[in-house]
């Protein structure tokens, strides 16, 4: 059969995208490759509007709880991408595009760890009428795709109805709210049936990745529902909600010396790098904190920690990572001599992420692990992803332009990715914030989005960044934030001193914060002077207290509200969750 020269060029086309996009990278051992943060938005529309969260007209989508109405379409509307917006959760083609790229680099990855949120950003959040539907096209699209892989799903807050909100078995019947996961969101594909009766109680579970008798040679997956710790509106035991941990400790406890483990979930413990509060942790319920100090102490002890090959996360749909320390019962602060776990947090499939009530948003992507089984670590990944900015108003599903992001062995300057490498890779970027290391982090953070790609990141910019791949604790956090400012500022103080020796002659314009020079000399100068100094005080504190009492009152009434966002999650949260006007 002869093709037409438009259908040649058109395949020619797609093999050159693919081969020089995709080529000349593999990697060895265990396949694992891990997604997470879809928020697959089936009401996503070229000709919407960002001010409707990128949907078009005043039709309300299936399982929307909430109008979108009352934004007309604008022309805003023509630059919104086949594969989505910055701004916006994606079209179900965005999906189907990853699942092709995917499928190029590696038609049969032995596990895909799927971490969650698979449902949009909606006001209120989608109902189960489309959650259910939802978790289903997507379950079945992956089992065609990947017949023979092993598939572990993690459940993530936007996965349920209200958004975060999960039961504790303890406080209430949750059996069949669990069992609807099963058997209306075809997860009963993936979860074994010796591994449900936990997952109907409160969605954790285990799942035999490799079974072997020899030595190190078996792996275990511990999937974890860490959503409960989140924004959870329900009741819950506050000692140990839906006995996760203490199941937890026990399942660690009981395995085998032939057997290691990878943990995964959706919310990671700790703190978000990009907007950092210590009083507001992935672990935002009541007793939060002590619940993270549970779960650090438990993985971090040396006898469970040596079972554990690393941990994996999603939900801040940025890339990044943490080092767990080894915490002693009762003991408030780690000790930070040497780490003993190590947590990867995958970025999103969604290009959606919210900072400070704006739109930032990521670049799309995904990344393939090794896993040596010689060695018990995982050695590399690859981690590919969707210039979303440079995909054509016209692309369709086949043309887009998937690319490598970075090799992480390449990236960190490591020749594994163990915990004591990442580890020397941590301590270089805190110790050389203008190393390649520590830059090549931070353009990765969001995945190499051009409005954020390439920006400077010093002075608190880096603190929060390094301190938060340390420390999962508020006090623990605490202590490294006030020794690196304190650090930072003794650094300012010394260059300005150096500024004010170097320069000749001096007036008073040349002189810098932190000079001891004084331009008064004489008894009577240094009254006069403290006569003005005592009285600008004055002025000053009364000022401060005016605009601290504003503040407050703005800071009250806007918290929750953009709470949500700042943790990437985006949906505004005011006395949980209430309308949102404009996403713009």
């Amino acid at each position: 059969m002869i093709l037409s020269s438009e259908v040649a060029s058109r395949i020619f086309s797609v093999i050159w995208v693919i081969s020089a996009n995709l080529a000349h990278h593999s990697i060895s051992g265990l396949r694992i490759l891990q997604m997470s943060d879809l928020h697959i938005d089936t009401a996503y529309s070229q000709n919407g509007s960002i001010a409707q969260r990128c949907h078009a007209g005043t039709v309300e989508p299936v399982g929307s709880t909430t109008s979108v109405a009352g934004v007309p379409p604008t022309q805003a509307s023509a630059r919104l991408g086949p594969m989505g917006d910055y701004a916006c959760d994606p079209p179900y083609a965005l999906f189907r595009s990853a699942l092709r790229a995917i499928l190029q680099l590696e038609p049969k990855p032995d596990v895909i760890i799927w971490t969650g949120d698979s449902n949009p950003h909606w006001v209120d959040g989608p109902n189960f009428d489309y959650i259910y539907p939802n978790l289903r096209n997507i379950s079945q699209e992956l089992l065609e795709a990947f017949p023979n892989t092993t598939i572990v799903p993690a459940l993530g807050n936007h996965d349920t109805y209200k958004p975060d909100d999960y039961p504790d078995f303890k406080r209430n019947n949750t059996y069949g709210f669990y069992s609807n996961y099963i058997e209306q969101g075809s997860w009963g594909d993936f979860i074994p049936s010796s591994s449900r009766e936990t997952f109907k109680l409160c969605g954790y579970y285990t799942r035999p990745l490799i079974v072997s008798s020899l030595a190190n040679a078996s792996l275990l997956a511990i999937v974890l529902n860490t959503n409960i710790y989140y924004y959870n509106r329900l009741p819950l035991d506050e000692e140990d909600p839906c006995g996760q941990l203490g199941w937890l400790e026990n399942q660690l406890t009981g395995l085998g010396k032939e057997q290691k483990v990878i943990i995964l979930g959706h919310v990671p413990p700790g703190f978000f790098e990009l907007d950092l509060h210590h009083d507001h942790p992935m672990f935002s319920v009541r007793n939060g904190q002590n619940l993270t100090r549970r779960f650090q102490e438990i993985v971090s002890r040396p006898v469970l920690a040596e079972k554990i090959v690393a941990h994996f996360f999603g939900h801040t749909h940025t890339d990044s990572f943490r080092l767990i320390f080894p915490l002693a019962k009762g003991a408030k602060i780690s000790d930070k001599t040497s780490p003993h776990g190590l947590i990867f947090i995958c970025p999103s499939i969604t290009p959606s992420l919210y900072l400070d009530n704006h739109s930032h948003g990521v670049n799309p992507s995904f990344r393939f692990y090794s896993y040596n089984q010689s060695t018990a670590v995982i050695d590399n990944y690859l981690h590919y992803y969707l210039p979303l900015d440079q995909v054509p108003l016209s692309s369709d599903v086949a043309f887009t332009p998937w690319k490598l992001a970075y090799n992480a062995q390449e990236a960190f300057g490591t020749s594994s990715l163990s915990t004591d490498q990442m580890f020397i890779a941590y301590n270089t970027m805190k110790s050389y914030p203008e190393s390649d290391i520590f830059r090549d982090y931070v353009n990765h953070n969001t995945v190499l989005h051009s409005s954020s790609a390439n920006k400077t990141c010093v002075d608190q910019c880096h603190v929060n960044m390094v301190c938060t791949i340390t420390n999962l604790l508020a006090e623990d956090l605490k202590i490294c934030l006030g020794m690196n400012a304190t650090k930072n500022n003794k650094q300012e103080t010394s260059e300005e001193s150096t500024t004010i020796t170097s320069e000749s002659p001096k007036t008073s314009s040349d002189i810098t914060i932190g000079s001891k020079e004084d331009h008064f000399t004489g008894e009577e100068s240094n009254h006069f002077l403290r006569g003005i100094l005592v009285g600008f005080s004055i002025i000053c504190i009364i000022g401060i207290a005016i605009a601290g009492l504003i503040m407050y009152r703005h800071l009250r009434r806007n918290r929750y509200r953009s709470e949500e966002f700042l943790l990437t999650d985006g949906v505004f949260k005011c006395n949980g969750y209430s309308e949102i006007e404009e996403w713009s």
